[in-house]
């Protein structure tokens, strides 16, 4: 009777560790959808560049999502575009700038990354940069 007892908390254990392994598992991720996403142009205004894309992002979680975006231009950075490789989508208030993304949906997104010019006026190439997003909500 005694081994019967013992042997059901180990089944019952074992299925709540599997549940829980499932359920954090199976939560959703936020991503860009390259394929649906690109780099629009570029200016520079008051020491500041903006370079402007169109970013497309699923979120297939079943919450709804806000982030903020940066990107890696270590290239701009080489020819003086930018001071700085890693750069932020800010608002038009200069603050980083938070993206709402319904649960199971995908959106696009006009984003302005907005950095320090380095004094050159030339971009390295037209392609979207490495964007990585952060989960704030």
């Amino acid at each position: 009777m005694k081994k019967n007892a013992v042997l059901c908390v180990l089944i019952s254990f074992v299925g709540i560790v599997t549940g829980v392994y499932i359920f954090n598992n199976s939560r959703g991720t936020v991503e860009i959808i390259e394929k649906e996403s690109y780099y629009s142009n570029f200016h520079v205004e008051n020491d500041k560049v903006y370079i402007e894309c169109v970013v497309t992002i699923k979120n297939s979680d079943n919450y709804k999502k806000t982030i903020n975006l940066s990107a890696r231009f270590d290239e701009d950075v080489n020819i003086g575009l930018l001071k700085q490789a890693k750069i932020y989508a800010l608002s038009s208030s200069n603050i980083k700038e938070k993206f709402e993304i319904k649960q199971n949906s995908k959106d696009t997104f006009d984003v302005v990354f907005v950095g320090d010019f380095g004094g050159t006026m030339k971009k390295h190439d037209r392609t979207l940069p490495d964007i990585d997003i952060d989960i704030v909500d």
